[in-house]
């Protein structure tokens, strides 16, 4: 009973887990793992019981409520993701154990025949199996209980399931074969059966003796492994055992001569063409076993090849046996699908285009196909709304995806209708009474409805309820409705990065002109198109515009106005394309020589001006590069000549040479500077001191005192510089008392010249063991309150965040993390009051905010024992659970290994923290080996997005100083020394 209560609690913790995270794979299946165990432990207890008693009564209860939900969490995983087919034999091996301990006769019987057979039907929508295709022949077999010859009804239910397997993976290289030996075994049986009975007639004989015939033939002519002489010579045995040479015409082995073996030239040829084909593909079976998983690339040439011999039941068969190794990328199911179109029939293309969205939902050109093919196959315009509705909530990685898919719909909803109502209303001179420009670019506020993504209600507004009294009919109404929605969206979540180049508006520039005949709309569209930022500084617009108002609207001088308001931008991407199109429009349009000539000398004036700044930004680009490639020359030279054992003169001459090379190099002498003021570390002040790292370069001494005058009274603020006088990015802060120093630590990361401030006890190295002060951030274990918020939008805000976690509970403070440089890292963390309210805002898990759907979860970092312990891929989850834009499957990223960047990681970490000071100084470099950092929190994890930032990790425990380090440790005055480059004093 102890392993029993053990495996209680393994199951509890698991239901919170996927409570917490139901998309993550793994947990599901320990939880399956889980229950099995339980019942197999509770089922043990029963049998191990020598007499009924209450004992083994209980047991008897645990083991049904263990089953139980078991079959539950089954259910629940097979409605989130495909099954492998381990899972599914498990599950199918456990109902039919379950189904044998019943009579046949009884009536939970029938009920339990009737799950396992669910169960096979639903295995064949997930992956290829020979294992279950013949686990189900086997069954079947196995339920008719032969004792004889079955009943007719039961003999056609197993011949059905026989034929269903044969076609399902029949054709498999490998195993297929396996599935006809069982095949012909059966039909042999049945012929037995026949011919013992007395009862028999010789016509039903010789029926079963020429459909076990037809078997062999179907058999020989695939190109599968084991067709070979062997199985010709079994054939040539079965014929002579029966007799069929003197068959008549029903056979075609009628007047077979079977002199040395030989078969009916028919069956030969039909054996030489498969065993031609084997010869062919049995390179690319052999490429297969001498790779490695998941074998793509070695598929894709397979592929190719089984595609150009044009074998439809060949392809199918090898594109099952790819998707079952690779059943993540979305090429390969898409490439499946373009194949499927063209050769298979309707029923089969929706069955594999929901196979692959239940695989790969958040690829959006495979929601594209499936809109496609509802069209092709004239569904319903509204389940074509369904799929653009769950489409919108995959969780896709680009706006780019986005647009793709309301460009898609809007050509489904404008290919509903027909040209004579496009005719019509241009006759009439009908004209939606809202003008499409009005809505292109939408005002979007609180109250804009999303009108996708929101569930089925999203679709009804207060523009569909008043869209049957604009005078439109209904399909016409419906796309310009639908343009509205799509602009909307886009322009709510991505702003203009939704549409950059506005291809909704062109779209509805075309349908203005040329269906509508509208040429005032569609002049109206092309100026609100050229406000745009990425349009109004795009070369390749600006022509477009000035063609369309030349060409369409007949205006050759608004199209000159276009080019000359276009060649006023200074930040045009392409200059010259715009100045040659320009010189091109007016050596057809200009109406004098003079007009032309002064054309002609604007555009090379405007040449010049345009070649000089670009020559002028390649030089500054080029100076900075340089500059770059001599301060790195310049400190690897410094570390080196630094790094000497002895000063036997040779850096007084490198350093002499370098300023020397500077001074030749400079075209203006600059006035020399003088040596900052040194300023002696008093150590007994460090209770009243703060260091502060972390600092923009230009950041000045008064931009650090504004900072911290809340505080209370500053004293003295002491920016450390390099001899030039350039800041080196950190310095102190001495206040009066040392409770106003504790109260500055509050100030940690924020943000000075948009970079987060450090802000850390002044405290000299560690010394005999004793750490530095913890962070204010350090975390030991879990943080009931706080919850770890990731998958942020990069246009997110703090009060954007307050607005989505208030609707559940009080929120008490929010920290965005930022890299160092002040960029948003996507991630954050949300305090509470206490653990209850906490436990009520994680129902804001999988909330779309900025457009992208955020993941919330307790924050609970890994400790420095477990990230030791653990692979650093191992603990993913263990901070965070991955977002919950997956919808039914693991994401591409959970498979990423890529590591964890130390560097970087240990970057982020407040000086004070760092491991190992002697290394940490840069002076007295130990000989033991450098300790490994701490990568706790998504610091460790394993998804691309895992790269550390200043909030992301817990702090990790400074490491105790090496034993093996023979240097003395250094005071702050001594590391305030080695950055003046000067020796410190023994």
């Amino acid at each position: 009973m102890t392993d029993l209560a053990e495996l209680q609690d393994q199951i509890a913790e698991l239901r919170e887990q996927i409570k917490a995270n139901p998309f993550h794979y793994d947990s599901h299946v320990a939880l399956i793992g889980a229950l099995r165990d339980a019942v197999a432990a509770a089922s043990s207890a029963v049998d191990a019981a020598s007499s009924p008693s209450s004992a083994s009564a209980s047991s008897s209860s645990e083991a049904t409520a263990f089953a139980e939900q078991l079959l539950h969490a089954r259910e629940r995983m097979r409605e989130t993701f495909p099954l492998s087919e381990d899972l599914w034999l498990a599950w199918i091996n456990d109902e039919i154990r379950n189904a044998e301990t019943l009579r046949p006769e009884s009536d939970g019987a029938a009920a339990a025949h009737s799950r396992v057979n669910r169960l096979f039907e639903l295995s064949s929508n997930d992956y290829l199996s020979v294992p279950i295709v013949r686990r189900r022949v086997q069954y079947t077999v196995a339920s008719l209980h032969l004792d004889g010859l079955p009943e007719a009804n039961q003999l056609a239910h197993a011949r059905t399931v026989f034929e269903e397997g044969l076609k399902v993976a029949g054709r498999h290289f490998v195993t297929g074969k396996l599935l006809w030996d069982g095949y012909i075994s059966f039909e042999s049986y049945i012929l037995d059966e026949l011919e013992k009975s007395d009862d028999t007639e010789e016509e039903a004989i010789t029926e079963q003796t020429e459909r076990i015939s037809t078997l062999f033939k179907r058999l020989i002519a695939l190109p599968i492994a084991g067709v070979d002489t062997a199985l010709c010579a079994e054939y040539v045995t079965f014929l002579e055992d029966n007799n069929l040479d003197d068959m008549d015409d029903v056979s075609v082995f009628a007047n077979a001569k079977r002199d040395a073996g030989g078969l009916d030239p028919a069956v030969l040829q039909a054996l030489a063409e498969s065993q031609n084909k084997v010869a062919q593909i049995t390179p690319y079976e052999q490429s297969l076993v001498d790779s490695e998983f998941p074998h793509l690339a070695e598929y894709s040439n397979y592929l190719q090849h089984e595609i150009d011999a044009g074998k439809p039941e060949q392809v199918v068969v090898l594109f099952e046996r790819a998707i079952k190794d690779n059943c993540l990328v979305g090429d390969l199911w898409q490439l499946y699908l373009d194949y499927a179109t063209k050769h298979l029939q309707p029923e089969a293309v929706e069955q594999i285009v929901s196979r692959a969205l239940r695989n790969c939902p958040w690829i959006s050109g495979l929601w594209v196909t499936r809109m496609l093919w509802l069209e092709r196959s004239h569904s319903n315009i509204a389940l074509v709304e369904e799929a653009l509705e769950s489409a919108l909530l995959a969780g896709f990685s680009t706006p780019g995806d986005y647009l793709e898919l309301w460009r898609c719909f809007i050509d489904i909803v404008r290919r509903q209708i027909t040209p004579e109502v496009w005719d019509k209303l241009r006759a009439d001179g009908i004209q939606p009474q809202q003008s499409a420009s009005d809505a292109a670019q939408p005002e979007v506020t609180s109250s804009t409805p999303a009108y996708a993504g929101r569930g089925r209600g999203g679709w009804t507004t207060s523009t569909q309820a008043a869209a049957a009294d604009d005078g439109l009919p209904p399909a016409v109404s419906k796309l310009f409705r639908t343009f509205e929605r799509a602009s909307a969206y886009l322009q709510q979540y991505f702003g203009e990065n939704g549409d950059p180049y506005c291809s909704l508006l062109q779209y509805q520039i075309n349908i203005q002109l040329y269906r509508l005949g509208n040429l005032t709309e569609a002049r109206k569209l092309w100026k609100a198109i050229m406000k745009t930022s990425n349009c109004a500084y795009s070369a390749a617009m600006w022509i477009a515009y000035a063609n369309f108002e030349r060409t369409q609207a007949k205006n050759s001088q608004s199209a000159r106005e276009a080019y000359q308001r276009g060649l006023q931008r200074d930040t045009l991407d392409d200059p010259n394309q715009l100045l040659s199109a320009w010189h091109e429009f007016e050596r057809e349009e200009s109406p004098s020589a003079d007009a032309f000539a002064h054309v002609v000398q604007r555009c090379d004036t405007l040449r010049s001006k345009f070649n000089i700044r670009l020559a002028r930004q390649l030089q500054q680009q080029q100076l900075r590069e340089g500059r770059k490639l001599q301060q790195s020359a310049e400190k690897r030279e410094k570390r080196r000549v630094d790094g000497g054992a002895e000063d036997n003169g040779l850096t007084a001459l490198l350093s002499d040479a370098r300023v020397k090379r500077q001074r030749d190099s400079d075209d203006a002498q600059a006035p020399r500077f003088t040596l900052p003021e040194k300023h002696a570390h008093d150590v007994s002040k460090d209770p009243v001191t703060v260091f502060v790292s972390n600092l923009d370069f230009k950041a000045t001494e008064e931009m650090i005192r504004s900072q911290f005058e809340q505080i209370g009274n500053i004293v003295d603020v002491r920016l450390v510089r390099k001899p030039t006088g350039r800041s080196r990015g950190y310095g102190f802060v001495e206040f009066s008392s040392p409770e106003a120093a504790q109260k500055a630590l509050a100030l940690d990361r924020q943000p000075v010249l948009n970079r987060p401030m450090y802000v850390s006890p002044s405290v000299d190295k560690p010394k005999d063991g004793d750490g530095p002060a913890p962070s204010r951030y350090a975390q030991d274990g879990v943080d009931p309150k706080t919850l770890f918020v990731r998958n942020l939008s990069s246009l997110c805000r703090r009060d954007d965040l307050v607005t989505t976690f208030e609707k559940f509970a009080k929120v008490v403070d929010v920290r965005m993390t930022r890299h160092r440089d002040g960029r948003f890292t996507g991630r954050a963390y949300v305090e509470f009051a206490n653990e209850e309210d906490a436990k009520l805002a994680l129902a804001a898990d999988g909330t779309v905010v900025r457009g992208q759907p955020i993941s919330a979860q307790v924050c609970n970092p890994p400790t420095k024992a477990a990230a030791s312990e653990t692979p650093a891929q191992d603990n993913a989850d263990s901070h965070a659970m991955p977002p919950p834009s997956s919808f039914g499957t693991a994401r591409p990223d959970t498979f990423s290994k890529r590591p964890a960047s130390t560097a970087t990681t240990k970057s982020f970490v407040p000086r004070s923290l760092h491991a190992a000071p002697s290394r940490r100084l840069g002076l007295g470099f130990s000989s033991a080996k450098k300790p490994a950092a701490d990568l706790s929190g998504p610091a460790a994890s394993s998804s691309p997005a895992s790269t550390a930032t200043a909030m992301d990790t817990a702090p990790a425990q400074p490491a105790a100083a090496s034993s093996a380090s023979t240097t003395a440790p250094k005071s702050n005055s001594a590391f305030r020394d080695m950055f003046l480059n000067k020796k410190p004093s023994n």
